[in-house]
């Protein structure tokens, strides 16, 4: 049992109920139609995947003011506050570029352009292998960052 709910002196049967997996709260429309929460006792879990994440092998170089190929894709479990994306060149380890983005709720695509930037703007990186994280922080604070991590080639 995960609460009680009101007496109201009716029959409580074919109530709709509905489960937040990842909060620690229940849910239930009640008599008049107002949603009511009811705490589970379940602790609230960490961001997580709902599947694998699906990462490109490859990803070809384009201009900023075209639509970037997709470096990932994941499906978070709850929403998250923001995100940061780091490539590293994967011969010398060092970090080429850094992005952040807004928050996210469900899928989440992350693209690659294939540049990084300067002090003057943009400049593009030389063919060859990256390696990558994508930080991703819950948006209610709730455990770690989820991390993804991949490889690709950047060509053309």
């Amino acid at each position: 049992m995960i609460g009680d709910l009101a007496d109201t002196g009716v029959s409580q049967r074919d109530l709709r109920w509905t489960v937040d997996e990842s909060g620690p709260n229940a849910a239930y429309v009640d008599a008049e139609e107002r949603v009511r929460l009811v705490p589970s006792g379940v602790p609230q879990q960490p961001l997580r995947l709902l599947g694998p994440a699906g990462n490109a092998a490859s990803v070809t170089r384009r201009e900023l003011d075209t639509v970037p190929d997709t470096l990932t894709t994941v499906l978070l479990s709850k929403p998250s506050a923001s995100r940061r994306r780091t490539v590293r060149n994967k011969a010398t380890g060092k970090v080429v570029d850094t992005r952040d983005g807004g928050a996210a709720r469900g899928l989440l695509s992350v693209g690659r352009h294939g540049n990084r930037r300067t002090a003057t703007g943009e400049a593009a990186l030389p063919a060859g292998s990256y390696d990558w994280p994508l930080s991703v922080p819950p948006a209610d604070g709730v455990g770690a960052p989820l991390v993804v991590r991949g490889t690709v080639a950047l060509v053309r």
